[in-house]
C-alpha cells in the first residue's frame, strides 16, 4: 500500500516536475526573465482572460498578444478569452468601437465590465467587490463575467459560441 503509493506519487508527479525544474534552469537563463515568467503562466494556465478598453490601442496589443502566443505554440494552448472593460456606455466611441471589434474577433466575450468608482474603491475598503457593493452594476457584471468564462471553458475550443 504505503509503497506503491509512494513510488506512483514519485514516478508520475516528483520526477516530471524536477525534470522540468532542471530543463528550465538549464536552458532559460538565456532568455529575458520576463518572458521566461509569462511562458511558465502560458503553459500553466486553462484561459487567459484578457481585459480590453474599446479602443484602437487596446486591440493592438490584444494582436501583439496573440502573436507572442502563437509563437510559443503550445497545443492545446490556454483560450484567449478577450472581454471589453471600462466600458462608458454614454460614450458613441465606446459602443461603436465594442461593435467593430466584437464582429471583427468572435472570441470576445458579451459581458462587457462597466466603468465605476466602486472598483476603484476596492483599494480603499481593501475588500471585494461583492462584500462592499453586492448591489453595484460593476459586481453583477463580474458574475455575469466569471458565468461566461465558465461555459465559455466547457465548449470545446475554436466554437466560440
Amino acid at each position: 500500500g504505503f509503497f506503491l503509493h509512494a513510488v506512483t506519487w514519485t514516478t508520475l508527479i516528483l520526477l516530471p516536475l524536477l525534470v522540468l525544474i532542471n530543463f528550465q534552469a538549464t536552458y532559460l537563463p538565456q532568455h529575458d526573465a520576463t518572458t521566461t515568467g509569462w511562458h511558465r503562466v502560458y503553459i500553466a494556465a486553462d484561459a487567459l482572460l484578457i481585459p480590453s478598453t474599446p479602443t484602437a490601442l487596446s486591440l493592438r496589443t490584444l494582436h501583439q498578444i496573440c502573436k507572442l502566443l502563437d509563437k510559443i505554440r503550445l497545443d492545446p494552448g490556454p483560450r484567449v478569452l478577450p472581454f471589453f472593460c471600462l466600458v462608458d456606455r454614454r460614450r458613441r466611441l465606446h459602443l461603436e468601437s465594442m461593435q467593430r471589434l466584437a464582429s471583427e474577433h468572435p472570441e470576445f466575450l458579451k459581458t462587457a465590465i462597466p466603468v465605476c468608482a466602486d472598483a476603484e474603491r476596492m483599494g480603499l475598503y481593501r475588500q471585494p467587490l461583492p462584500v462592499f457593493a453586492p448591489g453595484s452594476p460593476v459586481t453583477a457584471a463580474y458574475r455575469a463575467l466569471w458565468a461566461e468564462v465558465a461555459q465559455a471553458l466547457a465548449r470545446p475550443p475554436g466554437n466560440p459560441h
